[in-house]
């Protein structure tokens, strides 16, 4: 069938969809702390992201909308289908490949969040020029560490010296935040680790790959996907070898997988679009409430988004997880209920 061919038709039907669910604001508080550093030009208290946030804070600069953020993620899940589309079945059906990959990045397609831009940035380092890959995949590792991940499958898989790029992104981000990329504020090993829930989704696609006997031995290092944090998309990594060996067989039992994937990741940009609305639309209520001495008690998703709304500050708002002392009022979310400090 001619539209299996490329796998530019399933990117650009990413494109639309996430433009079409575009606009719900910050998905949660990571998020909306982005956009405010980059309002703010704070390109070191999140080093991790120090990539992201410049793309953001580039945006700021010129006057676009904090929405802006999400057609760039939506643009970032199209490239990627595409690009990787081509390059991981190019043995096979590089639109099977697309289609594929479709169903998995969906789901983040309409929100302006740092996992599309690294995954964008990895599928030009699968790419063939060593050169352009290497510095693509720098860039990925410096947008988020998530993208080293992806680092050991890539490099042994084309055998070249692309590994450069995210050891130069590696040493210098190291030296330029004096080890906080490790360390500091959401660093490579202060986030927390374990798997995304998506990661079984994605093992949907092991026992199919492994039926056409594409996958190999070396494919094992996709595994490194699953030390991502639980709260990004570490399955990405887990389905590249999935996804290049099933490009190479196209027959029926790949559009049960293929409805299931699209499926749910359309599932999951509806429901989160839906609860992203809710929730921004909780927190201007509370802001427009908060009196000063008033205090959140709730997730600290909630807590800086508040914050933000209220004072312009993450942290211009008292929260905690827990009742502490307070002069005012305390809010309690997600639940969105007032009680006096004291009673």
């Amino acid at each position: 069938m001619t539209f299996l061919r490329s796998p530019w038709l399933p990117a650009l039907l990413v494109f639309a969809v996430g433009v079409a669910l575009a606009g719900a604001g910050p998905v949660n508080g990571d998020a909306a702390v982005y956009l405010d550093q980059a309002a703010d030009g704070a390109l070191a208290e999140r080093w991790t992201h120090s990539g992201f946030i410049m793309i953001l804070m580039m945006f700021h600069a010129i006057g676009l909308p904090e929405g802006a953020a999400d057609v760039l993620s939506a643009a970032c899940c199209a490239f990627a289908v595409g690009r990787l589309g081509a390059t991981l079945g190019r043995h096979g059906s590089p639109g099977l490949a697309g289609w594929l990959l479709a169903g998995l990045v969906v789901g983040w397609a309409p929100f302006g969040e740092v996992d599309p831009v690294w995954l964008a940035l990895v599928a030009v380092g699968c790419g063939p020029h060593a050169i352009a890959s290497a510095v693509a995949l720098g860039a990925a590792v410096a947008v988020s560490p998530t993208a080293l991940a992806a680092i050991p499958w890539i490099v042994m898989k084309e055998r070249d010296l692309r590994w450069v790029g995210p050891a130069v992104a590696v040493a210098g981000l190291t030296v330029l935040s004096a080890g906080d990329w490790w360390v500091g504020t959401r660093g490579v090993v202060t986030g927390g680790w374990a798997p995304s829930p998506w990661t079984h989704v994605t093992w949907v696609l092991v026992p199919l790959a492994m039926g056409v006997r594409g996958l190999r031995p070396l494919d094992a290092l996709a595994l490194v996907g699953l030390l991502a944090p639980g709260d990004v998309p570490g399955h990405w990594v887990l389905a590249l070898p999935c996804v290049a060996a099933a490009s190479t067989a196209v027959d029926r039992r790949w559009w049960a997988a293929i409805a299931a994937l699209c499926s749910l990741g359309a599932q999951h940009a509806v429901s989160t679009r839906d609860r992203a609305v809710r929730e921004n639309a909780a927190i201007e209520r509370i802001a427009a409430e908060i009196r000063p001495g008033d205090a959140v008690v709730g997730p600290w998703s909630w807590g800086v988004r508040v914050g933000i709304a209220a004072t312009g500050d993450p942290y211009g708002v008292p929260f905690s997880a827990q009742r502490e002392p307070c002069q005012g009022r305390r809010v309690h979310v997600p639940l969105v209920t007032w009680e006096p400090c004291e009673r």
